[in-house]
């Protein structure tokens, strides 16, 4: 089954590395991704692939694209119907656009924005390319976006106003909810957050947390949370890769189809 986002969900995510066969190693071991090569706007994109199905992308930081001294980072990208038109409303909203809206061609339109607390995010309008095509349950996938924040209320504000998300409050958490279902939340940043900025964070789903964090020591992973086992929404935890790409992993307690790998 091909499972594509809808407006208002997280639609893709975008590795930015300086080592490109590095990445594709770590992951590999880690999480049991698969990469494929090909060219698209004229250059050659690597895409992450569990089984057949597409969650991602990998993209070279020493491209002239970027400033000198970009550190490593994972972009996320929002679809929505209109690219210009909800970046319109950016500024409006106390944000700044990072990126002005252009053609990705043969593929969509996109456009980079920053929110008033520092969180940067993408907007996606696919016209040929959808983006991620599996369930969120698949292992490896991701399965949970997060905001990190000093101001919850604030940063909610924003993205409910832009995009259109309801917020439910759930002390000290805030969940988003698009047309009927949750697509992330906004966790406030706490005293072991000092020094970094406010940003996104996407959670893996995995079939064993204690598995991966063994594994990913072994690979020179720094555990930045400690392992959180919620009644509802599962058990997880936050790491730093070697190279400084922040991200968790989470095993859904709710979720009980929690899937293997398929070439289906």
């Amino acid at each position: 089954m091909i499972l594509y986002r809808e407006l208002g969900q997280f639609c893709w995510l975008d590795v930015k590395t300086s080592d490109i066969e590095v990445t594709k190693r770590f992951f590999h071991k880690l999480l049991g991704w698969d990469f494929q090569s090909e060219v698209i706007a004229e250059r050659v994109y690597t895409k992450i692939q569990i089984g057949k199905h597409e969650v991602g992308g990998l993209t070279n930081l020493k491209s002239p694209v970027f400033p000198p001294g970009t550190l490593p980072h994972i972009s996320f990208y929002v679809a929505v119907e209109s690219v210009d038109m909800t970046a319109a409303r950016v500024s409006g909203l106390g944000g700044k656009i990072i990126l002005e809206p252009f053609d990705v061609p043969g593929s969509g339109r996109m456009a980079t924005i920053e929110d008033p607390l520092g969180g940067v995010l993408s907007l996606w309008e696919a016209r040929s390319f959808l983006g991620v095509n599996t369930d969120q349950g698949q292992i490896g996938a991701p399965g949970w976006f997060e905001l990190l924040t000093t101001d919850p209320m604030a940063s909610a504000e924003f993205y409910t106003e832009l995009l259109g998300w309801e917020q439910e409050v759930r002390e000290p958490y805030i969940l988003f909810h698009c047309r009927g279902q949750a697509v992330g939340g906004i966790t406030r940043m706490s005293s072991q957050w000092e020094g970094m900025n406010t940003q996104w964070m996407v959670h893996f789903t995995v079939k064993d947390v204690e598995e991966i964090i063994a594994k990913a020591q072994n690979l020179g992973v720094r555990v930045v949370i400690d392992i959180q086992d919620h009644p509802i929404a599962g058990k997880y935890t936050g790491m730093l890769s070697p190279d400084g790409l922040l991200f968790a992993i989470h095993r859904y307690n709710h979720n009980q189809n929690t899937k293997e790998t398929s070439l289906e």
